[in-house]
């Protein structure tokens, strides 16, 4: 699949979108209704980004958001009878910001495309799990030695 140079950008706070993964979204936004409208109407594919510091305040607007995001394709979109959207996007490519268009009220922006590398991509997944899986063992550790710890110094357990 040929990667366009401009997609459709969806800021989210909370939100962190990694290549091969399913990302399910509830569309209500009319500004992001016709985003899916115009995306289903092209490439299918929606670039997620995380909204960053206070944005909040801005939210109507236009908050700042990280420059390096994931872009999806859409691999299932259920439009409700209210307009609404239930969609699900299958994430693709890693990407960079190079500059936003303001063309419509939704979000779009000119990307540079990260370099595909198949190994790491598939392996991040993986890395989080490892990290997930050393922090729970970490604490585990400092909790066992918290408890001995107290045993020793109150003399419980001899």
């Amino acid at each position: 699949m040929t990667l366009p140079e401009v997609i459709p950008v969806f800021p989210l706070p909370n939100v962190v979108f990694f290549p091969r993964m399913p990302l399910p979204l509830h569309i209500f936004e009319p500004r992001y209704r016709a985003m899916v409208r115009d995306a289903a109407r092209g490439a299918h594919l929606i670039g997620m980004a995380l909204l960053r510091g206070e944005w909040q305040q801005e939210y109507s607007g236009r908050p700042p958001i990280f420059a390096t995001g994931t872009v999806g394709e859409m691999v299932h979109v259920e439009e409700l009878p209210d307009g609404r959207f239930n969609i699900v996007l299958r994430g693709l490519r890693e990407y960079t910001i190079v500059r936003e268009l303001e063309r419509h009220a939704y979000r779009e922006a000119v990307v540079s495309w990260r370099a595909a590398d198949p190994a790491h991509t598939s392996s991040k997944a993986g890395q989080i799990a490892e990290i997930a899986t050393a922090l729970a063992e970490r604490d585990r550790s400092d909790s066992t030695r918290a408890v001995s710890a107290t045993a020793s110094t109150t003399g419980a357990g001899a």
